[in-house]
């Protein structure tokens, strides 16, 4: 019994010994600071042994305070991480919602990497620049209206990679050129905003018929196998580690999942990367860690604030980026190469649309809009549409209020024994519902109407299934589900048995821009972005044909699902 105690007393003591001598790993005071919302932050890079008791401490801050400024710590500390410690320091111009700045900081002791620059260069041609949070090369470039392959020869670069604070010479150049700007101030002094791009003219490197010839070649070709799959990321804020993670970017994610596996059973061979960008403390992390520089292909929702920083990265390294769900993205298709933006814009929607009418020798064009002038953008863009068509066309304008009493000067002035083609210039419900209600009256009355207007209509209460019938109701929308498809059937069938649940549209759109994508680069390989305008396909929820912005321009999808209400009470998708 002696011998046990001594023995746990010895046992004991060395463990407290043990426990002296192990020291809590040393903090380094990071000196690098960031400005969020006018407030200074420094930037500290977790280490393995770190805690949370120990960081505060060691900066001397609360630690409810640091959970604040970093609500993903609540999921734990994890070493490589970077978190933000909050100090009280204030920034001198505080602008309410500016983006992430890092605070300028003397460059006096910065070391500069002119070590492997072999020639020298005077100060005089060149200056400094300090990388900022979410720079790029090619973002930089542009700042200064350098290129890219200027800077990397100037600094001795071996590649495109550049991290946060590196001091970058950029040099000067001898002759001080005008810059182009894109846009021309007007005589008013006031800038254009938008870039017309005309709808005839074809951005191709090649005609159709060696575009096609050229399809069925690379389609015979083997591009991909088991030890060179097709590299996809997708990059979503699914928010997994919140209470409520997003629903609709997991349902995108669900059939995003049957896409992959449908290629999988037809023999292709797909590597994918789910990345959640709200568990990172700054995007950086992705480029610096390297985690899309390999890819074939990354699809992704990214903040506004951040996806200027991705699509100069992508584009950069000739990487295809998809814009899958935001529709406010299009305008930076007109100058990234490698960009493709999924949704159909309202514009080519209507454009579209208006297509769709065909003017025969006893057809006339009306155009319906409200008077009080409550919607005069999308009127002009409907009247641009039709004048760029070609078509003849008659307006007609009332008030709301007067929608009872215009049916008996409609009924004089409007023939019986022409077919009229109506379209209503307006998404509000109440003059969009008394258009048409006054056109199924003309209907009742033996007139031959069809009609033309905004998708929203179709989900308007104030307007019944069979009297967008009556009046032969067409639409150009971007999603549309045909569940009499065979297709459609067996995409419902398989989900319901994987995630016993029914697709949503996201679930649907998830699938068709994968496997779109997934098709088309196996079949065509790396370079398939040349050759995408002539593989247009017809999905289950959209219809898919990219177009190219302009000759440095990314791709653009142009084609919108038509649905027509006919008087015989079927609905056709074309």
């Amino acid at each position: 019994m002696k011998k046990i105690l001594i023995t746990t007393l010895l046992a004991l003591l060395f463990l407290s010994l043990e426990a002296q001598n192990t020291l809590p790993p040393q903090i380094t005071i990071s000196t690098e600071k960031v400005n969020i919302g006018g407030n200074i932050y420094l930037i500290h890079k977790v280490e393995q042994g770190e805690t949370i008791y120990s960081l505060c401490k060691a900066y001397k801050v609360d630690s409810e305070e640091l959970f604040k400024a970093n609500p993903q710590l609540k999921e734990g500390l994890k070493a490589g991480k970077i978190i933000y410690i909050p100090t009280s320091a204030k920034a001198e111009v505080s602008q309410p919602g500016a983006p992430i700045q890092p605070v300028e900081e003397p460059q006096k002791g910065i070391e500069e990497e002119s070590e492997s620059v072999e020639q020298e260069v005077s100060e005089k041609d060149y200056i400094k620049h300090k990388v900022k949070l979410f720079e790029t090369l090619h973002s930089i470039s542009r700042k200064y209206g350098v290129s890219v392959r200027e800077i990397v020869e100037f600094n001795g670069l071996e590649n495109t990679h550049i991290y946060f604070r590196q001091i970058l010479r950029i040099p000067i150049k001898k002759e001080v050129e005008e810059p182009e700007d894109e846009f021309e101030n007007d005589e008013n002094g006031t800038e254009e905003t938008t870039e017309i791009i005309t709808e005839d003219v074809l951005f191709e490197e090649m005609s159709e018929t060696e575009a096609l010839a050229k399809i069925e070649l690379l389609k015979s070709t083997t591009h991909f196998d088991r030890a060179n799959p097709i590299k996809i990321a997708l990059i979503l804020p699914f928010d997994t580690h919140s209470a409520k993670p997003s629903t609709n970017y997991l349902d995108f994610y669900s059939g995003a999942l049957m896409a992959v596996e449908k290629a999988k059973e037809a023999g292709m061979h797909i590597a994918l990367n789910t990345i959640d960008i709200t568990t990172y403390s700054w995007t950086g992390e992705l480029f610096q860690n390297n985690m899309i520089r390999d890819c074939d292909l990354v699809v992704g929702h990214i903040d506004a604030k951040q996806i200027n920083a991705f699509t100069d990265y992508c584009n950069f390294n000739n990487i295809p980026f998809v814009s899958p769900l935001d529709q406010q993205t299009d305008s930076l298709a007109l100058h990234n190469r490698y960009f493709f933006q999924m949704p159909v814009s309202a514009a080519t929607q209507i454009t579209n649309l208006i297509g769709r009418i065909d003017l025969g020798n006893q057809s006339k064009l009306t155009l319906f809009s409200d008077a009080s002038g409550s919607e005069e953008p999308y009127r002009r863009s409907i009247l641009a549409a039709i004048d760029s068509a070609g078509l003849p066309c008659n307006e007609i304008r009332y008030h709301i209020v007067s929608g009872r009493t215009i049916i008996d000067s409609l009924l004089v002035t409007m023939s019986p024994d022409v077919e009229h083609h109506i379209v209503v210039a307006s998404e509000q419900e109440a003059f969009a519902s008394d258009v048409i209600r006054n056109m199924g009256v003309l209907k009742f009355n033996g007139y031959n109407i069809k009609v033309y207007c905004s998708n929203r209509v179709r989900n308007f209460e104030t307007i019944e299934g069979v009297l967008l019938h009556e009046v032969n109701t067409h639409f150009s929308t971007n999603y549309y589900v045909d569940y009499s498809d065979k297709a459609t059937k067996e995409f419902i069938l398989g989900y319901r048995a994987l995630f016993k649940t029914e697709p949503t549209p996201f679930a649907f759109h998830g699938y068709d821009t994968f496997l779109y994508f997934i098709t088309i680069i196996n079949d065509l390989g790396k370079d398939f972005p040349q050759l995408i305008y002539y593989c247009p396909m017809n999905m289950l929820q959209n219809d898919i044909h990219f177009r190219r912005t302009g000759p440095n321009g990314g791709f653009v999808n142009i084609e919108s699902r038509d649905v027509e209400y006919t008087p015989d009470r079927r609905i056709t998708v074309r």
